[in-house]
């Protein structure tokens, strides 16, 4: 074959890869992204799939997170009705956090990133994964008397390898989250994303405890001394320090905490570490704070002080 005739047909070729190409480009003028004719409700169909494959691909992948931590926490089931009522309460404190969670991520502006938002999930559903074994081994909830329950949550998920298909960026804000969840402050160094996962993991989490400490702190409730970390029970008794703490505006320490009124007390300062306005509507419609501040009854004074703080949050 001659020279001339292969540089023909290679001349041909690109005429006629060009010819398409032109095509291609003035149909995607007029058809494509911001085209000229382009009915915009395309776009808004093609993101509704987009979301909903998301939705549906995140929802399963969550599933069968959800039946690994199930079928891990009732491993230390044991049959004993007394050891897997304190399980069973830490299970379904779980869900509802992950509940929390995931109407946090639908509703602050600030967790839509998807990384943070499926790592703030992921989180909920193991930030107690090591309270199981904390209270089979030490029959406390009380980490001075066992140890770090969030940092042992990081070391279990690890071990457990639970989060071994999840992204590295989403393992890491996981962990993270997991580890530091029950801290008292949050580190000043955090960068943005660990900083929003944590922020709203303690949230959710502080919002289901209320509900469950309503049930064990008022006149009729199920009082148990797990629950309610070994304190005494004295209705007229309270440590001044958990006190100056609420009048101050500040969170107060457990290790200040020596009675059941203390920890209604703790419980109301903890109204000033939530950090989303999502949690904070929630906390003040659920009613959980007011029917604890009812359990001063015995401490008029007090009582009335704890109101006073909590009606200044709902001012801000």
């Amino acid at each position: 074959m001659s020279w001339e005739l292969i540089l023909n047909k290679g001349l041909n070729t690109v005429l006629a890869l060009g010819f398409f190409a032109a095509i291609v480009v003035f149909l995607r003028f007029l058809y494509g992204p911001k085209g000229r004719f382009r009915d915009p409700q395309w776009d808004a169909w093609n993101e509704e799939a987009r979301l909903a494959l998301e939705k549906e691909l995140d929802s399963k992948e969550y599933a069968a997170l959800r039946e690994a931590f199930t079928a891990y926490a009732r491993s230390w089931f044991s049959g004993d009705p007394e050891q897997d009522r304190h399980l069973t309460l830490k299970l379904e404190h779980s869900f509802r956090v992950c509940a929390h969670a995931s109407e946090l991520a639908a509703s602050e502006p600030a967790l839509a990133d998807p990384e943070v938002s499926r790592a703030l999930k992921i989180a909920a559903l193991f930030h107690d994964v090591a309270r199981f074994e904390q209270y089979v081994k030490y029959k406390t909830f009380a980490d001075d008397l066992s140890y770090n329950h969030g940092v042992m949550g990081a070391k279990i998920v690890l071990r457990q390898g639970f989060i071994k298909n999840e992204p590295p960026a989403v393992r890491r804000l996981v962990l993270g989250a997991v580890a530091l969840h029950n801290r008292l402050t949050l580190p000043d160094t955090l960068p943005e994303k660990p900083r929003l996962v944590l922020s709203a993991l303690r949230d959710a989490d502080k919002l289901d405890i209320l509900r469950v400490m309503e049930g064990h702190l008022k006149p009729d409730g199920t009082a148990d001394s797990v629950v309610l970390l070994h304190l005494k029970d004295e209705p007229k008794a309270y440590s001044p320090a958990v006190l100056s703490a609420l009048e101050q505006g500040r969170v107060a320490l457990y290790r200040d905490m020596r009675y059941y009124n203390d920890f209604r007390l703790v419980l109301c300062t903890w109204l000033f570490d939530l950090h989303f306005p999502t949690a904070l509507r929630i906390a003040q419609q659920g009613g959980h704070i007011e029917r604890i501040i009812d359990g001063l009854a015995a401490l008029p004074e007090v009582r009335e002080k704890a109101r006073a703080a909590t009606r200044s949050m709902k001012k801000q």
